[in-house]
């Protein structure tokens, strides 16, 4: 693994891990990482490849999702879900529609998978659900979440995103 993304895993680990900003890093939060990017065994890699990688977007609402897709037709972002905190929310464009799904265990049988209690990983949810929709060429700012003292402070702030060429 190169430097660079060594440096953004802390900055985002220390972000994920310290939500709210408590200093205090529990077994309840670690829990809770490990099930929105899990599973545990895949958790690394899942987070690598959609934190640091492109299409998560983070702490932002369907309204602002909705926005973002407007500029990308056909794209898909994953988010966390403001109504449903123990799962990732997806917000996906079909051309002149928006869509926006959780990886809930719930929705397994819908995509013909195997009965479970875990969320649906996001590599699998987003084949099934979405095959031929690429992620948005976008990510959140890891320097910039960890420099913030809250997350509602972060998201005060419009910048935060770097869009990737």
């Amino acid at each position: 693994m190169g430097g660079r993304v060594d440096e953004n895993f802390r900055y985002y680990m220390q972000f994920f891990l310290n939500f709210p900003k408590d200093d205090t890093v529990t077994v309840s939060k670690w829990n809770l990482l490990t099930r929105l990017f899990g599973p545990y065994e895949m958790f690394y890699c899942n987070f690598k490849n959609y934190v640091l990688g492109q299409g998560f977007l983070g702490l932002i609402n369907r309204i602002r999702a909705e926005e973002i897709l407007k500029e990308y037709p056909h794209h898909v972002l994953i988010r966390f879900s403001r109504t449903a905190p123990l799962v990732l929310a997806f917000s996906v464009s079909r051309g002149n529609y928006i869509q926006h799904y959780t990886n809930a265990p719930s929705q397994r049988s819908a995509l013909g998978l195997e009965e479970g209690m875990e969320n649906i990983s996001i590599s699998t949810f987003l084949r099934e659900q979405f095959p031929d929709a690429p992620l948005v060429p976008m990510r959140v700012d890891g320097k910039a979440i960890a420099a913030k003292d809250t997350l509602a402070h972060y998201c005060e702030q419009i910048a935060g995103y770097e869009v990737l060429s």
